[in-house]
């Protein structure tokens, strides 16, 4: 396989592009996302509440454009958090690792967010331009 992307973006066709080139994603999936779920790949475990595969319904997307990921199978995994929060519903196009090794790989995204949010909070950098 090619590279590795964990992103919180929703744009389907850069999802595409990336399967495409070979790619493996893993990201939020939104909660209005409009998909049909076509079977289950694994039995709830610990904090996993689903592991299911998906297919979007819309050929075109809100903004007009075609949805180039129409009619083609990702994974959904729903993950339970702490009591006062909703579960985390991340999408896939990764069908080998398992839904704690997905889960585990997006954790590690998150833990990056937070060092640049405490760098950003914590350091005065000021950025120089040529």
């Amino acid at each position: 396989m090619g590279q590795f992307s964990i992103s919180a973006n929703s744009d389907y066709n850069w999802w595409h592009h990336i399967d495409q080139a070979g790619s493996i994603f893993v990201t939020r999936l939104k909660k209005n996302a409009n998909v049909a779920c076509i079977g289950t790949l694994s039995a709830p475990e610990l904090d996993i509440e689903s592991d299911e595969v998906i297919r979007f319904n819309k050929k075109i997307l809100n903004t007009k454009r075609p949805n180039h990921y129409f009619g083609q199978d990702v994974r959904r995994i729903r993950i339970s958090r702490d009591s006062d929060k909703s579960d985390l519903i991340l999408v896939t196009n990764d069908f080998k690792r398992s839904a704690q090794e997905i889960a585990a790989l997006y954790k590690q995204r998150w833990q990056i967010e937070l060092f640049f949010k405490w760098i950003k909070q914590h350091l005065k950098l000021k950025l120089h331009s040529r």
